[in-house]
């Protein structure tokens, strides 16, 4: 499938009465990982909202939350998990470890970016 199949899946799926939520899986998981930078916002070129917006209104819990990790790239997902790692009294240190060890210097770069990008600050 390319994104606009895949995004007009997502549509289907969420769009009326009720979320077909086997749909809306089936079509989430077919993105690449080369896809994910640029498909929130060509899913909201086509339909207004982005993928992440639809997905965060039409599900709950767990598995939205799985549904917007897989469709972000993994550096936006990295840079969230350190935001919550520090937000609030005291740091988490385990996320904080799982997010960064084992990453190249690049790797840590991207991150870098993406939460710079995301919280407007370093």
């Amino acid at each position: 499938m390319n994104i606009d199949q895949i995004a007009s899946a997502i549509r289907g799926a969420t769009h009326g009465m009720g979320t077909d939520e086997k749909a809306l899986n089936q079509a989430v998981s077919q993105l690449a990982p080369q896809d994910l930078p640029r498909f929130d916002q060509y899913y909201k070129s086509q339909y207004g909202k982005t993928a992440v917006e639809v997905i965060k209104s039409e599900t709950r819990g767990h598995f939205s939350q799985l549904l917007v990790e897989a469709v972000q790239p993994e550096p936006v997902i990295a840079a969230q998990s350190l935001n919550a790692a520090m937000k609030n009294m005291g740091t988490n240190e385990q996320l904080l470890i799982n997010t960064l060890v084992g990453r190249s210097n690049a790797e840590l770069m991207v991150i870098k970016q993406a939460y710079q990008a995301l919280y407007k600050q370093e």
